[in-house]
């Protein structure tokens, strides 16, 4: 959203559905069955979440989904030789019974806001698998995950991830990957850097669990939850050291046997780094060096942390003197200085901030390093631009496959939006084809769509990969991106193509999905001719197609509008998951519940009903 399968057949719970219409309608969640099948190269048959394998179904060393496809086919009343399989190359025609599956459900919405992750609960899975959707499609940003690029991914943030993935697989619910992004990322610079936290959202800290101010200038380190900032290069050539500051105080405490708030320096993980820790129920401070994970306390002494107070902190490593470290509170030296040494085995690394049973906040952040104030710090790039090559975003996706591609509750990855790209999409050259017949560079949403996949299956992946529209996914610009009847632009190495071609469609005038006051919806025939462009393309080229992202406000006078979509949807088999759900997320178009789960928005009724009137 701009503002920030084979479900083949569906595993009747509780055996109280009903086929009607090929669409399975049930009271309880539509649990979909394993869709995990061979890629050359990984000698693997529907993969178990334990990474084991059952055995190979390979022939002639090329991949094939016989056993599924023939699972599907009984499913649906068609004989195996009913389902030949269709070349790869170009984009062909994919298996006609993974455009069957029926997979219809919510995104939920709460990891994708960089720097400021917002958590989900169980609840939220539940309520929605109650309610009949059986796909959960999970945004999450590219930033949080691999803060560095080529580098691991951080432990915090893939445990948020894998919280919210586990909560769907109990819930028997299936789950697309959504890498929100927008075509791009942060990068973070070698440097000194500055940042007051004002105005728009910060990416100085890589914080998976924080709240920003952007009025008052503030950013609030809650409890267990470590932001980290700066490069692991700092300080960089010549120089070999810095110096930070900053205003802290502690707003809480939560009553656990720790109370304390650590602001680490030269920090390379959580077992090299200086640390100064605060305790502001023993009144206490202690200067800490942890190498190797072994650890020194350098200086301690005891002081009033006053809840909600400022103070100023200084915290200074070779720079004001070689091999020496000094830290000061509102100016005061709190040991003498040059006193304190410091250590070889820890010459460079970012800054961090931990609190351990408290909550805390930081304001006027600066990072000094050799008097340079401004060289670093985080700087946005668009994929192909200098400095965010497209081997760094298929590093980014092998390293995810290898997360999860045997998990069979995963069952595709997706990049969310792309806009306003270095080379914009248009029928000329939306395609290496079009490109090369109109001497054309080929268009950057295409280019990354393509090396997507390509990692992907590169890893032994077999999953499906959501390729989106350029210009925000907008479904109604297809012809005008694209032309009126393309030829698929994306190839899958699989016998059975597994691509499927997504957009986003919001109902107000500027499809924003903003909806502001005074607005309503169009006629069904504009939502008509709007729409089938490219449900139509979809059908007579036989692709699965998906819509990623729909929604319209809580209000009686938009629902029309919404069931609409969602017969053209079921008409054109077209995939679907609503935005949004979260807990913490609020939009006009959100359907989470209010009133602690018990009263449903109008959409959800909308929902509902479409579902158990098939």
């Amino acid at each position: 959203m701009k503002h920030s399968l084979p479900l083949l057949g569906v595993v009747l719970v509780a055996g109280m559905a009903a086929i009607v219409g090929g669409v399975v309608v049930d009271q309880s969640v539509q649990q979909l069955p394993d869709t995990t099948v061979d890629v050359q190269g990984t000698g693997t048959v529907g993969g178990r979440d334990d990474g084991s394998t059952t055995g190979s179904q390979t022939q002639g060393g090329e991949p094939h989904d016989d056993g599924v496809i023939a699972a599907i086919a009984r499913l649906f009343g068609v004989s195996g030789g009913d389902v030949g399989g269709h070349g790869a190359a170009g984009g062909g025609e994919t298996d006609p019974n993974y455009r069957l599956m029926k997979l219809f459900g919510t995104n939920i919405s709460g990891l994708e806001f960089s720097g400021l992750f917002q958590p989900n609960t169980e609840q939220t899975y539940e309520y929605f698998a109650r309610h009949g959707l059986n796909t959960v499609r999970i945004p999450f940003d590219w930033n949080e995950l691999q803060p560095d690029l080529y580098g691991d991914f951080d432990v915090t943030s893939k445990q948020y991830l894998d919280e919210n993935i586990n909560w769907a697989k109990k819930h028997g619910q299936k789950i697309i990957l959504d890498a929100h992004n927008y075509g791009r990322r942060y990068i973070y610079r070698d440097g000194g850097f500055h940042d007051d936290f004002v105005g728009g959202t910060q990416h100085t800290f890589q914080l998976p669990y924080g709240d920003q101010d952007a009025t008052a200038g503030t950013l609030t380190f809650r409890d267990f939850g470590r932001g980290v900032a700066g490069t692991a290069a700092n300080p960089v050539a010549p120089q070999t050291g810095y110096r930070t500051s900053f205003d802290m105080k502690i707003d809480a405490m939560s009553g656990d046997a720790w109370n304390e708030f650590y602001m680490d320096v030269y920090y390379q993980d959580e077992d090299n780094r200086y640390s100064f820790v605060v305790n502001p129920v023993l009144h206490s401070w202690q200067l800490r060096k942890v190498v190797h994970g072994a650890e020194t306390v350098l200086a301690s002494g005891g002081k009033n942390w006053a809840t909600g107070q400022y103070y100023r902190v200084d915290i200074d490593v070779n720079q004001a003197a070689a091999g020496k470290i000094n830290v000061s509170i509102d100016g005061a030296a709190l040991f003498t200085a040059n006193s304190v040494d410091s250590t070889p085995a820890l010459a460079r690394g970012k800054i961090s901030m931990y609190p351990s049973g408290v909550t805390a906040t930081i304001r006027h952040l600066m990072l000094n390093v050799g008097g340079d104030t401004t060289a670093g710090g985080p700087v946005e790039r668009r994929l192909t631009e200098n400095g965010l090559p497209l081997s760094a975003w298929q590093d980014f996706w092998k390293k995810l496959s290898d997360a999860y591609k045997h998990d069979s509750a995963v069952i595709a990855y997706d990049h969310n939006e792309s806009h306003d790209m270095p080379v914009p999409t248009v029928p000329e050259n939306h395609s290496p084809a079009a490109a090369a017949q109109h001497n054309r560079p080929l268009a950057t949403a295409s280019a990354i769509g393509q090396s997507m996949v390509d990692a992907i299956r590169a890893n032994g992946d077999d999953k499906f990969v959501v390729i989106e529209m350029d210009s925000w996914a907008n479904t109604h610009r297809f012809e005008q991106q694209y032309g009126s009847n393309p030829e698929p632009w994306i190839v899958d190495t699989l016998k059975y193509p597994k691509v499927v071609y997504s957009g986003h469609f919001y109902f107000d005038s500027d499809h924003s999905g903003l909806y502001p006051t005074g607005s309503g919806p169009g006629t069904l025939a504009s939502v008509t001719s709007e729409l089938e462009p490219f449900f139509a393309w979809c059908q007579s080229r036989k692709q699965i197609c998906y819509i990623g992202e729909f929604g319209v406000p809580n209000a009686p006078q938009w629902q029309p509008v919404l069931t609409h979509f969602l017969t053209l949807a079921q008409q054109y088999d077209i995939w679907w998951t609503q935005w949004a759900g979260g807990d913490i997320y609020s939009s006009p178009t959100t359907m989470q519940p209010t009133n602690s789960f018990m009263t449903d928005t109008l959409q959800m009724t909308t929902v509902r009903n479409f579902l158990h009137a098939q």
